[in-house]
Formats: structure tokens, sequence, C-alpha cells
């Protein structure tokens, strides 16, 4: 089984992107809190959406948006900048519902969802 369910708040700002053969998708941050011995530390989670769940996330959410996610996660390698291959842990979400939006404070609440099964 490879499930992740996650709560956090986008950690920067989002850009749509397409890939050649025009598929919608964006990568982005997900800063989680966590209370260890009565301190918060933030614990930051790769993500990336593809198709509806990218453009619903780009249209509607922003930097410091909450959200919550579920998606699998998905190890991939690759070569940085300067020739060092890399690996890097990643949630692909197929699941997306935002918790506050654009023009929203962050005590209002929206059922604004996507899911998606069509990632790569």
């Amino acid at each position: 089984m490879n499930n992740v369910q996650l709560i956090g708040r986008i950690a920067q700002d989002l850009e749509l992107r397409k890939t050649q053969n025009d598929r919608a998708w964006l990568s982005f941050s997900l800063a989680l809190n966590e209370y260890s011995n009565g301190e918060q530390h933030t614990t930051f989670i790769d993500c990336v959406a593809w198709q509806r769940n990218a453009e619903i996330l780009a249209q509607y959410a922003h930097k410091g948006a909450l959200i919550g996610l579920e998606g699998r996660l998905q190890r991939r390698n690759y070569t940085d900048r300067n020739g060092q291959n890399r690996s890097i842990v990643e949630v692909i979400v197929n699941h997306v519902e935002l918790l506050s939006s654009k023009g929203q404070s962050d005590s209002q609440e929206t059922t604004n969802t996507a899911s998606s099964n069509d990632w790569p």
C-alpha cells in the first residue's frame, strides 16, 4: 500500500507548467507543522500535481494557502545542473482539497476538491 494524506500550507508561489504534450503540472513544497516537546518544527514535503489537480491549485491556491491532499510516494532519480546524480522522494497528488483559497482568510473554509487518476 502506498498512500499519503497530508494537511499543510503551500510554501512558495505556484507556477503552472505544461509538458511537451500539453499536460498541465506543477511542483511545490508543502509545509507541515509538527510539535515535539513543546516546540514547533516545520517539515517541507515535495509534491507534484498533474492535469486537473495542477490547474485547480494554480487557479485557486497561493503561497500560504492551507490544503489537504492525498497521493502516493514516488522516488525519482535525476542529474542536477552540476552533473551529479540525485534522488528525490515526492508525493504525486491524486486528490486535493482547498481549505483556504485566494481571497479567503485562513479561518474560512472552502469545499473545492479535485481528484485525478491520470498522473504519469
